[in-house]
């Protein structure tokens, strides 16, 4: 269908644009906005998990308890912020194999498809990247957006 006139731009990253100042019409955010004079809706749920490659499992095992994943290699993504993933953070900081933590979503995309360790992703991912598996260990983060 053609619009003459209208542009769809999409931009992703984790910086939170300035709606007032016109800098996006429309933003999808984990977060609530601090700022008064904004709407928000809530659109839904974004759920959680574990996952990695078959590589990986076939090398390493997978864990199926949380006490089991201590001794696996974990892929940090340094820019989940969310309040809601403050219990993955928590085993982040506290596991002794962090092997990789990068900020860009595709470095860590990346590092999972390569077999590098087990991180986590939004429910959804598996759709975009069918070839990888989810890690029995429920977390039960989701997150409202």
């Amino acid at each position: 269908m053609e619009r003459p006139g209208i542009l769809i731009e999409i931009k992703t990253g984790n910086e939170q644009v300035d709606l007032s100042r016109r800098q996006a019409d429309i933003a999808i955010r984990l977060t609530m906005p601090n700022e008064p004079q904004l709407v928000a809706h809530l659109a839904g749920k974004m759920r959680f998990g574990l996952y990695t490659v078959p590589a990986y499992e076939a090398f390493f095992g997978m864990p199926k308890t949380l006490e089991k994943l201590f001794p696996h290699r974990i892929i940090d993504h340094s820019t989940l912020g969310a309040s809601q993933l403050q219990p993955w953070h928590g085993i982040v900081l506290n596991h002794p194999h962090v092997a990789y933590r990068t900020n860009p979503s595709v470095c860590h995309q990346w590092a999972i498809q390569a077999g590098y360790g087990i991180g986590l992703f939004p429910n959804y991912t598996t759709k975009i990247f069918p070839s990888l598996i989810p890690v029995p260990v429920e977390l039960g983060i989701e997150a409202p957006i």
